[in-house]
């Protein structure tokens, strides 16, 4: 048995040891990564802003380690469909977003959403990490399937499919793509089911998680009044801890006056330390990170 045990742990290390190669060796080339400089040079700065506010919000539990399947709202437009100019700043914004990739492990554009406000239809900007969306819908598998969708389906293919479902199936998908707590999905379901029954709304509370733009109402759930932290609220919080200390590390190295700016932070906290670039490489320890003061532009 003692000898059996030993197998299958020097199995298990070896299977580890071969994924950490494997995701070592994946990625992109930088100027692959983030490629604002493929914009026209009027729009870089725009991107440039448009990137920093998407990761000093929650997009950065998306881009990076993958906890938010989808994030939005970063960067928000209402324009009237008659109106040529509106309809250009949303095909600006969409340019911009087609720059914040890294290969294929990110995607990121412009929704729309069914609704009209004031006569005028609503864009948020989302990105979405390919992976994590892949596997929330493996997780889910029968609730997407009910939408038509599958893991290879497109990711605006997956949120169209969410925003125009019926309002219980749309508030669900929207919980899995946001990456919150199955137990707060099924509570905010639940919750909209009575209120659409009686008429009267449900009490809660909230969870939030900080971000580097604020502490609270930007990557938070509903919770049942007078809910106690449990270990998966614990474990989101302790994660995106970390996530955040070490963000705020870098971000105070490159961003500000004469320094090298957020497209350049994402490559270098990418970079394999050979030229690759892949999300599979973000280190996140919760210091300040080991790799030299980054050039001055």
């Amino acid at each position: 048995m003692r000898a059996l045990h030993g197998k299958r742990l020097r199995g298990t290390l070896y299977l580890l040891v071969w994924l950490a190669q494997t995701a070592w060796g994946q990625g992109v080339p930088r100027e692959q990564a983030f490629p604002i400089e493929s914009l026209p040079v009027h729009l870089q700065a725009q991107a440039e802003a448009v990137f920093l506010r998407l990761m000093d919000r929650e997009g950065l539990y998306t881009v990076i380690g993958g906890m938010k399947p989808m994030s939005s709202a970063f960067v928000t437009l209402a324009f009237d469909p008659s109106d040529e100019k509106q309809v250009a700043q949303l095909d600006t914004l969409r340019q911009i977003l087609r720059t914040f990739r890294c290969g294929e492990e990110l995607y990121a554009d412009m929704m729309v959403f069914q609704k009209a406000q004031n006569g005028k239809k609503v864009a948020h900007g989302i990105v979405v990490n390919r992976e994590s969306l892949r596997a929330t819908i493996r997780q889910y598998a029968s609730f997407f399937a009910s939408l038509g969708i599958t893991e290879h389906s497109h990711p605006m293919e997956v949120v169209m499919a969410v925003e125009y479902a019926p309002r219980a199936q749309r508030h669900r998908g929207y919980g899995y793509l946001f990456g919150y707590p199955k137990y707060a999905v099924d509570f905010f379901v639940q919750a909209g089911d009575e209120e659409e029954a009686t008429g009267r709304f449900v009490q809660r509370d909230f969870v939030h998680i900080p971000t580097f733009e604020r502490e609270t109402n930007l990557f938070v759930w509903a919770v049942p009044k007078g809910h106690q932290e449990n270990e998966e609220d614990q474990r989101i919080r302790r994660l995106a801890s970390r996530i955040l200390a070490s963000y705020k590390a870098r971000r105070a190295r490159y961003i500000g006056k004469d320094k090298p700016g957020i497209a350049q932070l994402l490559r270098d906290w990418l970079d394999d330390s050979t030229g690759q670039c892949s999300l599979l490489h973000a280190r996140f320890a919760a210091s300040i990170p080991l790799f030299p003061e980054p050039p001055r532009k």
